[in-house]
């Protein structure tokens, strides 16, 4: 899941929490912009397993 942060140039891994459990991830962190929560919520989205 954080790999899919890091690919990523508009979201930055080290500034959220990612927690996991089976097939749902929970996103944590601060975003300055809607565009960057929208973002975030599509690699996780996109991530394999989820």
């Amino acid at each position: 899941m954080k790999n899919a942060f890091e690919r990523s140039a508009d979201l930055d891994a080290n500034n959220t929490t990612i927690s996991t459990v089976e097939h749902t991830v929970t996103l944590k962190g601060k975003v300055n912009f809607l565009k960057e929560k929208e973002d975030a919520d599509t690699a996780a989205y996109g991530a394999p397993g989820v």
